[in-house]
């Protein structure tokens, strides 16, 4: 399998999740791309500055080599993957409304005060904010795309698939909406 297969699986789902703007001045949104950008905005946080312009110009690359397949394509919501994926948005979103689950769950705000040195600008402004903390909290899209991609990830090592292609698939599900600038750190 290849992390096309994927990408080609996932965007369906992604592209109809709601969109809403849940805080206009800090630019914060919520929807089923976000996520791919602010995995792909903490990988590029966690490399040096000389290996981020590498790895984004190989991604943009590859993204160039594929992008034309990729809209040739009837990608469809049609798919049992994407009618699990549907039925997992609303069972999250249940559990959002009930206040049962939040972005942070199982963890806990306390959890991740300790640690924001380590985030990105971004990560750290928003989870630094107790209004933009509140906001991204019990946002369903939001919660449902980290639970999602948590087990994703999971399922990449046992398909194979290498982690660096765990990045691009960020790199390419978020550029089809936002600007090359909007990825970086």
């Amino acid at each position: 399998m290849k992390i096309e297969n994927i990408i080609e699986d996932m965007y369906p789902f992604i592209d109809k999740l709601p969109y809403t703007i849940l805080n206009q001045e800090k630019n914060l949104i919520s929807n089923g791309y976000i996520s791919h950008n602010s995995h792909f905005i903490g990988f590029l946080n966690s490399l040096k500055q000389e290996q981020r312009s590498t790895i984004t110009d190989q991604f943009e690359q590859r993204r160039s080599k594929y992008i034309h397949q990729f809209f040739e394509k009837k990608l469809e919501n049609k798919s049992l993957f994407h009618q699990d994926l549907e039925a997992i948005f609303l069972k999250i979103t249940k559990l959002v409304e009930e206040k049962a689950l939040t972005f942070l769950s199982p963890k806990k705000v306390e959890d991740i005060t300790a640690k924001l040195p380590q985030y990105s600008k971004k990560h750290a402004e928003i989870f630094g904010s107790a209004e933009l903390l509140n906001q991204t909290l019990y946002d369903p899209v939001l919660c449902t795309n980290k639970w999602i991609l948590n087990v994703l990830y999971e399922k990449l090592v046992i398909l194979q698939i290498r982690p660096i292609d765990k990045f691009y698939m960020n790199y390419f599900l978020s550029r089809l909406i936002f600007e090359q600038s909007s990825l970086e750190v």
